[in-house]
């Protein structure tokens, strides 16, 4: 052997030594790797060995280790890179010689584990967006900054690779993903981290901006699939980060607000149908992505929920539904708009709640509805809006139907409804909360809707409060009605025939 491969043979045999200690004392596989890349490298400085020498060496190291620990290969080459990364930020390099370093380790340990050159080209990736996390947590980067690093640098490493632009993108989104997998970010928040990174990397590519979009959604998607997200709520996620990639993209051109906003709603609106979306579905999400736009282009708050509400017309619009419902799902749009733009700002559930009634009344009074629709409208809004921000802070399921059923008769009330209307609204929109419930817990929502009987007795419940002033025998009247008619909404959700819907609401208006 030459005196450098003597060298490295010396270094590779006391990061093997180091590793079986580890192992022995307990140490699980992640911290043998780790140790025998430390011992690989200190070894290597005292032979001799340049800085870059002794990160190539603790990354061989540590990608030996966690073979022998069992690890899959592409674990091996993300040890492999870890190891590389810390011994070249302990040898002084720059971020720049770490992130190379960390690239070139991982890419020889997938090699070594028998991966397809493609997978090599992965890893490698992965690596580098492992070793610019690391170097930007030393560096005392915020969370995002340190996300923003991981995808920049998989990107890179996945463009010297020559990977497509597609792989590029997806690169730095999973880097982003796995980057923020271990914070206290909502699920959601990591899903649109991942798109952003990916976007960011799919123009650095050139592609236009309908690709970006794309990437920007496909991104998403797969970190809302890491994060055990539901076929409908990937879809949710992805048609969002579509829209702000879209927006974004648009900004950059210099084009108009309105168009900003035009282009954030249709782009998010194709990214929902594509994902199997219904066209309703698709105006709530195009809506969402036109609102945010509007928000980021500092519009005021009036200017935000006309956005949202022409994004979810135009939706309709072009799927051809009637001027009816594409004015319902405009003004549904606006009032979940002055919502949202309240809650940015952390405006408790009443606040936020009263915004969207009064935006949605003001919208269905400009679309010059009847004076019933503006009212049922504005408590619907009011009602949803309140189940949302109570769902998010982790309240039960019964509690959410409690919240929606108040703030829906409030609104009522307040658009001059009687106390019976109140009490009707009030037991709509508990069933309706009922069916959007969901189990949160510090990061992640899952759906969990009531049953059938659920959502009736919360509908029963909601309506009895609103009708308080009443006497105990119309507000059991009232009781019943709501739950009967909560339990034919729940059958017709789930595809019952009319006749299957009426036994449900007489079972449950008698059980009430």
């Amino acid at each position: 052997m030459t005196p450098a491969q003597q060298i490295q043979a010396g270094a590779a045999a006391a990061g093997a030594a180091a590793a079986v200690a580890a192992a022995a004392s307990g140490a699980n596989a992640a911290q043998q790797a780790a140790m025998a890349a430390a011992a690989a490298a200190a070894q290597g400085a005292t032979d001799g060995l340049t800085p870059q020498q002794q990160a190539a060496a603790a990354g061989a190291a540590a990608g030996t280790a966690a073979a022998a620990a069992g690890l899959t290969p592409a674990q091996q080459a993300v040890a492999a890179g870890a190891g590389a990364s810390i011994a070249a930020s302990a040898a002084g390099l720059s971020t720049a010689e770490q992130v190379a370093a960390a690239t070139a380790a991982g890419k020889a340990a997938a090699a070594a584990a028998g991966m397809t050159p493609t997978q090599v080209k992965q890893a490698g990736a992965a690596a580098a967006g492992a070793a610019a996390e690391q170097a930007a947590v030393r560096q005392g980067l915020s969370q995002a900054g340190q996300a923003e690093a991981a995808g920049a640098a998989a990107a890179a490493a996945a463009a010297g690779a020559s990977m497509s632009c597609d792989q590029q993108a997806e690169a730095a989104g999973r880097a982003v993903s796995v980057s923020t997998s271990g914070s206290q970010m909502s699920c959601e928040l990591r899903a649109l981290s991942a798109g952003v990174a990916a976007r960011d990397a799919a123009a650095v590519c050139g592609v236009n901006a309908t690709e970006q979009a794309v990437a920007a959604a496909a991104a998403a998607d797969a970190s809302a699939l890491l994060s055990g997200y539901t076929a409908a709520q990937r879809a949710y996620v992805s048609a969002i980060a579509a829209g702000t990639a879209s927006e974004t993209a648009a900004r950059l051109a210099g084009v108009s607000d309105a168009a900003r906003t035009s282009s954030a709603g249709e782009a998010a609106a194709a990214a929902g149908l594509l994902r199997g979306m219904s066209p309703q579905g698709a105006a709530i999400a195009a809506g969402k992505a036109a609102a945010v736009a509007a928000y980021h282009a500092a519009m005021l708050s009036s200017q935000q929920s006309a956005a949202a509400g022409l994004a979810a017309k135009r939706v309709l619009a072009n799927h051809d539904f009637s001027i009816e419902d594409q004015t319902l799902a405009s003004i549904q749009a606006e009032g979940a708009a002055a919502a949202d733009e309240l809650a940015k700002s952390s405006k408790p559930a009443s606040i936020q709640a009263a915004a969207a009634g009064t935006a949605t009344l003001t919208a269905a009074r400009n679309a010059n509805l009847s004076a019933t629709v503006q009212q049922v409208q504005s408590a619907k809004a009011a009602g949803a809006a309140t189940a949302l921000v109570l769902r998010t802070d982790n309240i039960s399921a019964f509690v959410q139907t409690v919240g929606a059923g108040a703030a829906a008769a409030a609104a009522a009330g307040l658009a001059g409804m009687t106390v019976q209307e109140q009490s009707v609204a009030a037991g709509a929109a508990a069933a309706l909360a009922g069916y959007g419930a969901e189990v949160c817990d510090a990061r992640c929502c899952t759906p969990a809707p009531m049953d059938v009987q659920e959502q009736a007795a919360a509908a029963a419940a909601a309506a009895v409060a609103a009708a308080s002033t009443l006497t105990q025998q119309e507000q059991a009247m009232l009781g019943a009605q709501a739950a009967g008619a909560a339990a034919a909404m729940a059958s017709a959700r789930a595809g019952e025939t009319p006749l299957r819907q009426a036994a449900a609401a007489g079972l449950a208006a008698s059980l009430a």
